[in-house]
C-alpha cells in the first residue's frame, strides 16, 4: 500500500511520501478498526496498482457521548466496540491508483464492492472525503455511483 500510496499521490500539492515506519504504526492503529469488505488491494499481475481504504465512521456511534467517556451513555458503544453492531455509515479514507491503471474502472470496480459489502452489513450511506476540488475523474466516478459534494475545503496561501 505504501509504494501504491507514494505513487498516487506524489503529484498532490503539500504531498509528503509516507515511510515504512508509518505505514506499519497506521497499520497497527487501524487494524481493530477495520471492517472485512472494506480494504481492497488492486492488482496487476504482481505488482499493486491501486488500494481503497474505508473505514466505519464511529463517530456515529460516539456522538451520543458527547466528548464524555465516563459516562453511563458509554455502554451504548459497546455493541460497536465487540463488532456486533456496525455504524451505519462509512469514510472512504483513502482511494489511490498509480497513473498508468487511472480510468480503467478499478476505482469504480473497488468502490462499487465496499459499497456492496457495506450495504450488506448495515450502513446507509458513506462519505468519501478529501478529493482534491481538481481531481476530476474521481469526483467524476463519485457522481457516477450517485454520490454528491456537500462540502469544499480549500486552502489559501498568502505570504507574510
Amino acid at each position: 500500500m505504501k509504494e501504491v500510496y507514494n505513487s498516487a499521490w506524489e503529484d498532490n500539492w503539500g504531498f509528503v511520501p509516507m515511510t515504512d515506519a508509518e505505514v506499519d504504526f497506521m497499520a497497527a492503529r487501524l487494524k481493530s478498526l477495520l471492517m472485512e469488505g472494506l480494504v481492497w488491494l488492486a492488482e496487476a499481475g504482481d505488482e499493486p496498482v491501486g488500494f481503497l481504504l474505508a473505514l466505519p465512521d464511529y463517530n456515529v456511534a460516539l456522538k451520543p457521548l458527547r466528548g464524555r467517556l465516563l459516562t453511563p451513555k458509554v455502554l451504548g458503544f459497546i455493541p460497536y466496540l465487540l463488532g456486533w453492531k456496525c455504524p451505519p455509515r462509512t469514510r472512504v479514507i483513502t482511494l489511490g491508483m498509480k497513473e498508468k491503471y487511472r480510468n480503467k474502472g478499478l476505482e469504480s470496480a473497488m468502490l462499487i464492492e465496499g459499497l456492496r459489502v457495506g450495504i450488506a452489513a448495515g450502513v446507509r450511506e458513506s462519505e468519501a472525503s478529501w478529493i482534491l476540488e481538481d481531481n476530476v475523474s474521481m469526483c467524476r466516478v463519485l457522481e457516477a455511483i450517485g454520490g454528491v459534494r456537500y462540502k469544499t475545503y480549500r486552502i489559501y496561501d498568502r505570504e507574510l
